[in-house]
């Protein structure tokens, strides 16, 4: 194995992905990735919606709820087997039909040149994103001193490295993001309890604002702000 060969396969992948995609056109890659999510989605949602009409037929296929299909699956796992997979394959079927249908009214609109165009470019992005996630284990499991020469001299992985990179730091981004509003929740979720401490003394005193309460009630504020 050579960098040469690094290169080669690498660069026959994103080709691949933008051929297929230029074929298919912009509109059609889209759509089947929203039809993808969106049957992923519906599964999730109502499949267990279904599970119980499959437990059903699952315990009068094994001949019992104790017992086994083939040997194999209970009748509570070929029911969320089953009700999710129906869903997900229905739904999948339709929205990709549907999905059909546009790109042939784009075809029909004098746009197929662009699909096509945006459809290479789309094809190529979508390669190099996923041989990207494929190299980010490689990055995790293997210092780069450690890696075989015919990956770390390849002249396409520097890019493969970059995008790599780039989806991790996305995703560093985002955990950070939740840190910031679990702490942000946490201190208001103090100066509400404080807020209630102060207002019963007030209450139970019968007086106004002490100058010691408002500067308690001030420094809780900036606390929440900081």
């Amino acid at each position: 194995m050579t960098p040469l060969i690094t290169d080669i396969i690498i660069i026959s992948l994103l080709f691949i992905s933008a051929i297929i995609a230029f074929i298919r056109g912009f509109i059609k890659e889209v759509l089947t990735i929203f039809s993808l999510l969106g049957a992923l989605g519906a599964a999730y949602v109502w499949g267990s919606n279904l599970m119980p009409l499959f437990e059903k037929w699952g315990v009068d296929i094994a001949g019992g709820s104790e017992e086994k299909i083939f040997g194999l699956l209970s009748p509570t796992l070929f029911a969320a087997i089953g009700a999710h997979a129906s869903i997900f394959l229905v739904l999948f079927i339709i929205l990709t039909l549907l999905s059909i249908y546009i790109g042939k009214m784009v075809q029909d609109m004098g746009l197929g040149s662009v699909d096509r165009t945006l459809g290479f470019v789309f094809g190529l992005a979508r390669g190099l994103l996923i041989i990207a996630i494929l190299n980010i284990p490689v990055m995790h499991l293997m210092d780069k001193k450690d890696q075989p020469s015919w990956l770390t001299q390849a002249k396409t992985m520097p890019f493969v490295n970059k995008t790599s990179q780039a989806i991790l730091d996305m995703r560093g981004e985002a955990k950070e993001d939740d840190k910031t509003k679990s702490e942000l929740s946490t201190k208001t979720k103090e100066f509400m309890e404080q807020i209630d401490k102060q207002t019963e003394e007030l209450q139970k005193s019968g007086e106004g604002y002490k100058e010691d309460t408002r500067d308690a009630l001030d420094d809780l504020i900036q606390d929440v702000q900081q």
